[in-house]
This record gives C-alpha cells, sequence and structure tokens, in this order.
C-alpha cells in the first residue's frame, strides 16, 4: 500500500544523519518504504560544480548553528564532530558493500556509522577508530577491509554516485518521491506530505466516509452520522472529552444550540489531507465551515480525525476539534 522514498545520503554529512534519524520515523508513520542510496558526496560535489557548506565562511557558521536546532525538534542526539569534515570513502564503500554482499546487515552497519560519527564524535577517517566501532556493531574489522578493496565494490560505488549526479542530485541528503527531488533535511515535510497525497484505494474510501458523515450531520440524520462511525467513539472539543459507546449516543444538542443561537443552517469541507497511516488506521487533518441559513459564515475550523479499519469498513473514530 505504501509508497517509497528514495533516500540518497553520506555518512560525512551532518544533514544526512538528521534526515536518517528522522525519516525512518515519517516512512513507518505512512506505511512508506526508504530505498537506501549510498553515495560518494565528494564525488557528487566535483561532478556537480558543487562544494560543502563549511568551506564558505558565513553559510558554515550559520550551519553549524542551525543543525542543533533541528535535532532539538527530531530529538535527535546530535553531536558536532570536531574531525569533521572526514573523508568517508572508506566508509561508502562499505556502506554499498555491505548492501551488495550482506543485505540483511545494512541497517545495522548504517546505524553504527551514522551513531559514531554524529552522537559519539568518533573520528572515522582514522582506520583504526573505523575498526573499532566495526567491531562494537558485530562486524569483522578484518572482512571489512577485504570487503572495501574489493574492486566490484569500488565500482559500485563509482556507478551509484555517477547515477546520482545524473539523476541531479548535487548534495546530500537528496530524497526522491516518484522521481520528485527534495534536497536538505529541512525538506522532509515535503517529503511527508508527498507520500501520503496520491489518491489509492484508502484514500478513496476513507473520503467517502467523510462525505457520508457531513450529508448526515447536514441532514441532520444522527443514524447516518453514526453509520459513517465506529464505537466506542472519542470527540475533544470545547475543552470536553466525550465518548460514545454505542449508535444512538451521538447527541445532536449541540446542533439544537447552533440552529437556535447562531442560525447555523449546514457544514462544508474546505479542505481533508491524510497526514499519516497504516493498513487500518489514517489520520486525517481536516478543515471545515460553518454556515449559516443565509450563506453566511459561521466559523472556520480545523481538527484532526482518526478513521480505522473494522470488520472491513472505514469508520471515524475519534475527533478532536478546535470548534465548539
Amino acid at each position: 500500500m505504501g509508497r517509497t522514498v528514495e533516500f540518497w545520503f553520506d555518512f560525512g554529512s551532518p544533514a544526512s544523519y538528521l534526515a536518517w534519524f528522522q525519516l525512518r520515523r515519517i516512512a513507518a508513520a505512512r506505511g512508506a518504504t526508504i530505498d537506501w542510496r549510498p553515495m560518494l558526496l565528494g564525488g557528487v560535489f566535483q561532478a556537480a560544480g558543487n562544494r560543502s557548506p563549511v568551506e564558505v565562511a558565513a553559510k558554515g557558521r550559520w550551519m553549524l548553528e542551525d543543525l542543533p536546532r533541528w535535532a532539538e525538534r527530531y530529538g535527535a542526539p546530535y553531536a558536532r564532530n570536531p574531525h569533521f569534515p572526514i573523508n568517508t570513502l572508506a566508509l561508502m564503500r562499505g556502506a554499498v558493500g555491505v548492501q551488495m554482499r550482506q543485505p540483511q546487515d545494512f541497517q545495522r552497519y548504517v546505524k553504527a556509522m551514522f551513531e559514531a560519527m554524529w552522537e559519539q564524535e568518533r573520528n572515522m577517517g582514522d582506520p583504526a577508530v573505523i575498526g573499532a566501532v566495526l567491531a562494537g556493531a558485530g562486524f569483522d574489522p578484518a572482512a571489512f577491509q577485504a570487503l572495501v578493496a574489493d574492486p566490484a565494490v569500488k565500482d559500485r560505488l563509482k556507478a551509484v554516485t555517477q547515477e546520482a549526479v545524473e539523476r541531479g542530485v548535487f548534495g546530500a541528503p537528496t530524497m526522491f518521491v516518484d522521481g520528485t527531488l527534495y534536497f536538505g533535511q529541512d525538506r522532509l515535510d515535503f517529503v511527508a506530505d508527498r507520500l501520503v497525497e496520491k489518491p489509492d484505494a484508502v484514500h478513496a474510501e476513507c473520503m467517502a466516509v467523510l462525505d457520508r458523515f457531513m450529508a448526515g450531520l447536514n441532514a441532520y440524520d444522527a443514524a447516518a452520522m453514526d453509520a459513517a462511525m465506529h464505537f466506542p467513539h472519542v470527540r475533544f472539543a470545547g475543552g470536553t472529552l466525550t465518548t460514545y459507546d454505542k449508535p444512538g449516543s451521538n447527541p445532536m444538542d449541540l446542533f439544537d444550540r447552533l440552529r437556535r443561537e447562531d442560525d447555523w443552517s449546514r457544514s462544508a469541507w474546505n479542505e481533508r489531507k491524510i497526514v499519516q497511516r497504516n493498513d487500518s488506521k489514517v489520520h486525517m487533518a481536516v478543515t471545515y465551515t460553518r454556515y449559516r441559513a443565509d450563506g453566511s459564515v459561521l466559523g472556520v475550523y480545523e481538527s484532526l480525525y482518526i478513521l480505522t479499519l473494522k470488520d472491513r469498513r472505514w469508520g471515524i473514530q475519534v475527533r478532536s476539534s478546535f470548534g465548539p
């Protein structure tokens, strides 16, 4: 059901570390798959005519101040590596080599390298340090040396780096979703949106549920609204948490009051956007407008609806609204 995001990275890039830390959460929450694409950033820079931000004094100072802010936002245990910048040729050969020969160990390798570089402040340009980190992560340092010296592994890193350049990659991290390029860990919000925006069967079913719910509301038909819900159903609005245990317990007193006091006549969706999903649960950010009988606007409100799949049927399980 999920979509795929390509993740092009180099261990020597602190922004790649932050993206690695956060992208896994984003993909898991959206049922998406990550296509891991290790490349040699130095080779990309050379081919694309680009260079590291730290080579531009003002930009480098800004970047070193900005990275901790993003790390705090993500909850990432980031530490500035005093040995940065580091030549990562051996590390990136190791990444493509493990991916080729030991794919079951790839995630363990990536985790060990990123954490050593950007959490433990290790000098990963020193072969002795690399060996110690590998051993600590359960890898054989001697086997690693043989792997990164393998001509096939060297050729593979050259090939994927060239592919990155041909695809338009100019730095790290770079993500692709459906062929669209997103550069930088500060573009992960766009990636997250793109991973869930493509309409599919689940998207269509959830939209249909919301349409039936709204139609029932506007017809003042509580039973029709119940049919679009799952129970127990939770609503949090106006500072009050209410649980409806079963069909028939959905009160219409709010709308009686709105009709009487504010001349409410109908409501309509403005925006409905899936922000997180898996096979049995969807988080939907919605905006809706309430209208008076004369067509004037009573209010515009934002909400989060949680829809769940039960007994092969999608229904609204939770509503958290900023409206009354």
